[in-house]
């Protein structure tokens, strides 16, 4: 499992994130000014957009996961606590 940031060509993984947020003018909003992170275990399972509103907030923008791997997958522990921990930690 791997968690990473993504600086560029986010917009590569927007259809993800319109699970969650249906209106793509929305999710391009917060695309610039959020630090989008992509978990992976050979494929894409999981995204989230963070946005730094200052003075110390941050705000969970977008968080999205792909059907196929949801119950399987990431609520597996090491998958849930690895995404949301790196928020925690970081």
């Amino acid at each position: 499992m791997k968690i990473r940031e993504v600086n560029e060509n986010k917009k590569q993984f927007i259809s993800l994130l319109l699970l969650a947020d249906e209106q793509e003018s929305m999710v391009e909003r917060y695309f610039e000014k959020g630090t989008m992170y992509v978990l992976e275990d050979n494929d894409e399972k999981a995204e989230c957009v963070v946005t730094d509103e200052g003075n110390g907030i941050l705000e969970i923008k977008n968080i999205a996961v792909d059907c196929r791997h949801l119950w399987r997958d990431f609520l597996n522990f090491p998958y849930f606590t690895g995404f949301s921990a790196h928020y925690i930690v970081k």
